[in-house]
């Protein structure tokens, strides 16, 4: 679709107009943001396009859904949404047809018209962000900030777009990177998300992979690619995009090539490959803390109260050079947990705060990058909480790590 052209009828005149143009116009017409309906179009037909987008579909010749509106699964799904794309549904009036520009038997028509039924059957309906699209938690009206409403159950889960349960991840992913691209990542962003009560701390992907069939490891990263060798000039197996994906390593660090350790893998899909050892982390049962000598190391933003509860210590005071906090305040780099019952005293190693400050931020990555030009010196407790890979080393690659927590591609595990 970039830097291609088209020719389209417009208010029943022809025209050539380029997909930005018209992605753009869609945008104007439906009040969405033209970066979310270039997402949904990449999401439903893919990079390189599909049958539902071809024109040259059998039966179909000339019609055109970028959406995948109405293609539903079983039977034949292009054929149902192109059906769609040629005459609506039979309870739909011809004036609705008018609005929506069906028959969608051009590009334009099928952008422009698709995004007008998005937006009036979904986005304005208050379904209004990916997430939405699938899982219809929100009521029928969007929320203005410090508004709420009381929800019955009768109208949720009833109003999905789409049945694939990682579309909004993936769709999110590539949203995030079409911002990253665009150099509009640091812009003013207004972000929509439902708190749920009762969560897990944690919930791991699906896989038809199981502990039987070997040790198994989580992706710790996105964008990683499985190659054939382990090697950086290795063949592109497979892409994993979707962090907490699981694998079966078959050989742990086989071999040490181009900077990194490799593993030897096995993917859900039955490929076999290698990943860089640094994308993978065991899957056992995350802690938040554990003891460590006279230090306890604790992951980043946890409250003293989570961190007792999980090492089982029932009387105790966290200290902030020599002042007492509460309970439910964040724990830094540098505090002190005083064991009453046991009458032991621990420092604090917080994952990620170098500077000690309970909050892990640039001003952490600024203190490593001192550390690592030798303009500053960390001391035995602030060198543990820039080891964010856990070699027993400060260097670029924690400082890598961190970058990739702060961008929330990676989480931080003891």
């Amino acid at each position: 679709m970039e830097n291609k052209k088209v020719k389209v009828t417009v208010n029943g005149k022809e025209k050539e107009m380029s997909y930005e143009e018209i992605i753009l116009e869609a945008a104007k017409q439906s009040g969405m943001s033209p970066y979310s309906i270039a997402t949904k179009i990449i999401q439903e037909v893919g990079s390189k396009g599909s049958e539902s987008v071809s024109g040259t579909y059998s039966g179909y010749e000339g019609y055109y859904n970028f959406y995948n509106y109405a293609a539903s699964d079983g039977g034949s799904p292009i054929a149902k949404g192109l059906e769609y794309a040629k005459n609506g549904t039979s309870s739909m009036t011809q004036e609705k047809k008018n609005e929506l520009l069906i028959p969608w038997n051009d590009q334009y028509k099928a952008i422009v018209g698709g995004a007008k039924l998005l937006a009036n059957s979904y986005t304005n309906a208050g379904q209004n962000t990916a997430y939405f699209y699938k899982w219809d938690v929100v009521g029928d009206k969007i929320l203005k900030s410090g508004q709420s409403q009381s929800i019955s159950s009768s109208k949720c889960f009833r109003h999905q777009y789409m049945t694939n349960i990682q579309d909004p991840t993936s769709q999110t992913s590539k949203l995030y990177n079409t911002y990253v691209n665009a150099n509009i990542i640091n812009e003013k962003l207004n972000f929509v998300i439902p708190v749920y009560n009762n969560m897990p701390k944690t919930n791991k992907l699906p896989s038809n992979i199981t502990e039987e069939s070997g040790t198994m490891y989580y992706m710790i990263g996105t964008g990683v690619r499985v190659r054939s060798t382990p090697s950086i000039s290795g063949n592109i197996l497979a892409t994993m995009n979707t962090l907490d994906e699981k694998v079966m390593v078959l050989q742990r660090k086989c071999t040490n090539a181009d900077g990194y350790d490799w593993d030897k893998v096995k993917l859900s899909s039955g490929v076999e490959g290698y990943i860089a050892s640094k994308y993978l982390a065991p899957c056992e049962e995350e802690k938040t803390a554990k003891i460590d000598g006279n230090n306890i190391k604790a992951i980043p933003n946890i409250t003293a109260k989570q961190m007792a509860n999980e090492l089982g210590i029932t009387s105790y005071e966290v200290t902030k050079d020599g002042k007492k906090i509460a309970n439910t305040e964040k724990i830094g780099t540098g505090y002190k947990l005083k064991d009453i019952k046991n009458n032991k005293e621990y420092t604090l190693v917080v994952l990620g705060d170098v500077n000690g400050d309970a909050y892990i931020d640039s001003d952490d990555l600024l203190v490593i990058k001192m550390a690592l030009l030798e303009t500053t010196k960390l001391n035995e407790t602030k060198n543990k909480a820039a080891d964010i890979t856990k070699d027993g080393n400060v260097d670029s690659d924690d400082l890598l790590q961190l970058k990739r927590f702060l961008l929330d591609q990676i989480k931080i595990n003891i």
